[in-house]
């Protein structure tokens, strides 16, 4: 009987375990493809933007919901980043320096 209950206290621990990696590895998967498709977004919009940009006339294509769809979702990817995306901006020939800078 006390065998019995330890083995299905050792089950219980590891099928817990389990759950918690399975919740923690698609939470990782996610913002994989979230970051995945962020990078995308913003190489189809600045290559559109920069083949057709003239820089004696300023006329460009510029598309506007693309740059929308960045603007909203610049937190999220910042958030995801973490403390990679945070950096200490020296102005150049400058004496100041902003600290906790955000790359995105």
């Amino acid at each position: 009987m006390i065998t019995t209950l330890i083995i299905l206290d050792i089950l219980t621990v590891f099928i817990i375990g389990f759950v918690q990696v399975y919740n923690r590895h698609s939470r990782v998967v996610k913002k994989i493809d979230f970051a995945e498709e962020y990078r995308n977004k913003f190489i189809e919009f600045s290559n559109k933007y920069f083949e057709t940009y003239d820089r004696w006339s300023r006329a460009d294509d510029f598309d506007g919901q693309l740059y929308v769809w960045l603007t909203i979702n610049v937190s999220k990817i910042q958030g995801n980043l973490g403390p990679f995306g945070i950096m200490d901006y020296i102005a150049p020939f400058q004496t100041y320096s902003v600290s906790n800078y955000q790359i995105l």
